[in-house]
């Protein structure tokens, strides 16, 4: 048997994420719980989860829902006993006993402008010059631009995207591809295999093909050297309906076919937009593609992933020709290797 009370920690399912919300626990406080039991919904920044009793026992609530809690923290108890374990108490607040009191000009003033009593909870004594400065500051925020929020995922990303651009020495080199050749190719490939694949499956596949010939490409900069990963594990950018960027990792790239990618993709893109897609689908990326065919745009510089080395994108084509372009880290390789790896990239796109 194992030493009680055990734990119920809130686990790192999506990397970045620092705090989660624990929307409702599934089992009341103090309850009979079996070891795999759903007992609690968390939200992450990409996904909901059910989380599961670590042990057989009774489990004791250490935090009420919903509420924001800290990824990795204790949330619950599960004792061997119906009692419940000693655990440390936060020290409480000082309470005002029957509420604060109010001067007679300040008293007036409420009545003159509608300003209810509640905005002064926790104070002992409200006199004049602190209706007078509540009003004030209310007409401040009033006139005060409104600040649309982020949703978690756009502020990882937000976080992540600054991180690069602050770090690492972008540059980029582009080549240009004919429509006509590559619309040639893609019919080709989507009569092979009578299964819908599209343009960025076609520079997903390429792009890993390339990358295991060049090694470099999927590596990651540390300040004695550098990390050449084993794995060609391609990150693919996808852009939801609320303006979120997530970017689910095909897994060892090189070793599939552009219908086993364009599978992975069309999935993983119907389990976003159901907040069904594992975290597992997120990790472990070594290089990222991405694309922006369909908008109109013909040409994009993007932002590197942090920990990679490179990042391959398209848009749409001008005048029959199509810009591919690689953002590289300078650090890492120089422009004519960087020429070398999207002159390969084109090759595999073209059958070459």
């Amino acid at each position: 048997m194992g030493s009680y009370p055990v734990p119920l920690i809130v686990p790192q399912e999506v990397p970045n994420d620092e705090t989660v919300t624990l929307s409702q626990w599934l089992v009341e406080d103090g309850a009979k719980v079996a070891k795999g039991q759903p007992v609690a919904s968390l939200i992450f920044s990409k996904l909901n989860l059910e989380i599961e009793a670590p042990a057989d026992g009774y489990m004791f609530q250490l935090s009420p829902a919903p509420r924001e809690v800290r990824v990795s923290s204790s949330i619950a108890l599960v004792n061997n006993t119906e009692d419940r374990p000693a655990q440390p108490q936060l020290a409480e607040q000082p309470k005002i006993e029957g509420g604060a009191e109010f001067t007679k000009k300040a008293e007036a003033l409420l009545h003159e402008h509608g300003v209810s009593r509640d905005a002064f909870a926790g104070m002992q004594i409200v006199r004049e010059r602190d209706v007078l400065a509540y009003i004030e500051q209310s007409r401040e925020n009033a006139d005060a631009p409104k600040v649309t929020p982020l949703s978690k995922a756009q502020l990882l990303t937000a976080k992540a995207l600054s991180l690069s651009a602050a770090t690492i020495p972008h540059s980029f080199v582009s080549l240009n591809v004919l429509e006509s050749e590559l619309a040639s190719k893609l019919s080709d490939l989507i009569d092979m295999y009578d299964a819908a694949i599209t343009l960025t499956d076609m520079l997903v596949h390429a792009t890993a093909r390339a990358a295991r010939e060049h090694p470099k490409f999927v590596s990651t900069f540390k300040d004695d050297g550098l990390i050449l990963h084993e794995e060609v594990n391609v990150g693919v950018a996808m852009n939801l309906p609320d303006g979120s960027l997530v970017v689910p990792v095909v897994q060892n790239a090189d070793t599939q076919s552009p219908l086993e990618i364009a599978s992975f993709s069309r999935g993983s893109y119907k389990r976003l937009l159901k907040q069904q897609l594992k975290p597992s689908a997120l990790m472990g990326g070594t290089i990222t593609v991405t694309t922006l065919t369909g908008t109109g745009v013909t040409q994009i510089l993007p932002i590197i992933v942090p920990g990679q080395s490179c990042i391959v994108a398209m848009a749409d084509p001008f005048a029959g020709i199509y810009t591919l372009t690689l953002g590289f880290d300078h650090r890492i390789v120089n422009g004519l290797d960087a020429a070398r790896f999207l002159v390969s990239i084109k090759g595999n796109l073209l059958g070459a």
